[in-house]
């Protein structure tokens, strides 16, 4: 039993990864790549400043395994343990990673500098602050992942001993 589990599991991270990469295809079109990236401030925690393909792959595919293992986990009310322990562990690197997955998302806007406190220069600013807007959805974001991780987390103990009896 637990061995059908498990390759059930298997064939859900092999889906997941496969609709990261034509998420790559379709949505980035690989264009991403063609950027001159040498000039410019990329926030990257694992990744640093060299863009690949990998760097947009493995981000979409924490951000789809979420969604997808939210989904499975609200159908099954949190009753299958394997797939509420990597709901964790996708929450656990979505949170972690957060920024990188909002620059591939949404870049931010920077705000253009402003000269003699009368009107905002035109043109691309590679300086400046960020928006309001963008630092409290990131904050709204993080607390909605802690507020899954820590659901999740307490469903797994609650459903533990169901599950190993």
């Amino acid at each position: 039993m637990m061995r059908k589990t498990i390759i059930k599991e298997v064939i859900w991270l092999l889906g997941c990864l496969i609709a990261a990469c034509l998420s790559h295809v379709f949505l980035a079109a690989g264009g991403a790549l063609d950027i001159n990236m040498h000039d410019t401030y990329i926030p990257g925690s694992l990744f640093g400043p060299n863009l690949s393909s990998s760097y947009f792959i493995f981000n979409y595919f924490i951000t789809v395994g979420l969604w997808a293992y939210l989904v499975r986990a609200l159908y099954f009310n949190f009753k299958v343990i394997p797939t509420d322990i990597i709901l964790l562990i996708f929450a656990a690197l979505v949170l972690y990673f957060l920024s990188d997955i909002i620059f591939i998302i949404h870049p931010p806007v920077l705000e253009p500098p402003v000269i003699d406190n009368k009107t905002p220069v035109k043109g691309l600013f590679y300086g400046g602050s960020y928006s309001n807007t963008y630092v409290w959805s990131s904050h709204i974001i993080r607390i909605l992942l802690i507020a899954i991780l820590a659901f999740t987390g307490f469903m797994i103990g609650r459903n533990w001993k169901k599950a190993t009896t």
